[in-house]
């Protein structure tokens, strides 16, 4: 007669000792699963709540006020952005354009409902272009969620970019190499796709 051990259970405390084994077993796997998931949850609830953050300060603040002198500037240009579209050819188009753009941002008298009546927006234009930045740097390393940031953001931005592309380019290739390149990803938008596709105002969602 052989005296191996049974490989398995022949008697009810064996029984009770692998059940009780498989359970303890399979609580662990759960509960590690389940410590997992409060995990993954609880990482997702701080990006969301990064991607609040940033619309909280958008919304008010410094923020606002750059928002508000942009609106203002472009809002006393509306009737000249509009007939650019009547050019005569594309050139004549993007040149009328690229004119207007840097006449706006670097010399449109800002009224003095704002403060000290100064000339231009090129500071309020870095600003939105930085805040822009730092969002599509957020989102890309995973501290901010993606598709709350896009759903409150994607209609300003692109506008944004395709009303200011001239001297977003202009400033890239003649101060700043790579300025405004996050905030066209972050707006998903090129040069090529913003010609003859820009609206009078970058207004609030």
């Amino acid at each position: 007669m052989s005296d191996q051990t049974p490989f398995f259970p022949v008697t009810l405390v064996d029984w009770l000792e692998v059940c009780a084994k498989v359970l303890l077993i399979g609580g662990a796997m759960v509960g590690a699963g389940w410590a997992y998931f409060e995990y993954l949850h609880k990482e997702e609830q701080q990006r969301i709540e990064g991607s609040l953050g940033y619309v909280k300060r958008f919304s008010e603040g410094p923020m606002l006020e750059s928002t508000n002198r942009i609106d203002s500037a472009w809002y006393a240009y509306r009737e000249q952005l509009l007939k650019l579209q009547d050019s005569s050819s594309e050139a004549a188009y993007l040149q009328r354009y690229y004119q207007l753009v840097m006449s706006v941002v670097e010399l449109t008298p800002i009224p003095a409902k704002y403060g000290v009546p100064t000339r231009g927006i090129v500071g309020d234009v870095n600003a939105v272009e930085s805040f822009f930045s730092e969002l599509q740097i957020c989102v890309s390393s995973g501290l901010c969620n993606g598709t709350a940031a896009h759903a409150y953001f994607d209609s300003y931005a692109q506008r944004f970019y395709c009303l200011h592309e001239p001297y977003l380019s202009w400033k890239a290739a003649n101060y700043s190499s790579g300025y405004g390149k996050d905030l066209a990803k972050f707006a998903a938008r090129d040069p090529l796709a913003c010609r003859r596709n820009v609206s009078a105002q970058p207004s609030h969602q």
